[in-house]
């Protein structure tokens, strides 16, 4: 057998293998994960303006789509070991520390006077870029049920403030709950 009919089933055999998911490990995903997460810092830190950012829609909406790959791929494996547990709580740390060191550096860049520099925002962009980001955020909840729901995680689920029976806010949860009243009988306000 010649050494390119040898790497072609090489390719084939790792093809299959990486489109059939074999050999997913919760770590593995996880650090899958993460690195969809890099990517989307760094696409939204490569924008100069507000503008720039609701031009990389297609793109939020790319890696939405990935996400919901690794979604489905973890609800194949069976329950992630303690072991696991811990390498993907490690893992998360690590990551939730970059994530505050990239968002304190770019604090400055993004200060209301300078997003709307390049001019008053599209809506029709806008639209676009909310639909890919609840497309993200849908995906990260199918991916990581347990930081949103309260199964065993600290999501942030958990730090909205609960509401009293006339719909406003019982003041727990986030600093400054129960600033916004909410009109009594209001859509929504029921317990």
């Amino acid at each position: 057998m010649s050494i390119y009919a040898r790497l072609f089933l090489l390719a084939v055999a790792a093809a299959a293998l990486a489109a059939t998911g074999c050999g997913d490990t919760h770590v593995s995903l996880e650090r899958e994960r993460i690195a969809l997460n890099k990517e989307l810092m760094s696409l939204m830190n490569s924008s100069k303006d507000f503008n720039e950012i609701l031009d990389k829609a297609p793109q939020v909406d790319s890696i939405a789509a990935r996400l919901e790959n690794l979604a489905e791929r973890r609800k194949k494996l069976k329950e992630a070991t303690a072991a696991e547990k811990e390498q993907i709580n490690e893992l998360r740390q690590a990551q939730a520390a970059e994530m505050r060191s990239h968002a304190e550096a770019q604090k400055s860049k993004f200060n209301p006077q300078s997003m709307l520099s390049s001019g008053i925002p599209d809506i029709a962009k806008m639209q676009k870029f909310t639909q890919a980001g609840a497309r993200l955020a849908k995906a990260q909840m199918a991916y990581a049920p347990e930081q949103v729901s309260g199964a065993g995680g600290a999501g942030f689920l958990q730090a909205m403030p609960s509401f009293n029976g006339d719909g406003a806010p019982s003041g727990g949860g986030l600093p400054g709950a129960g600033l916004v009243p909410f009109p009594s009988g209001a859509k929504g306000s029921s317990p």
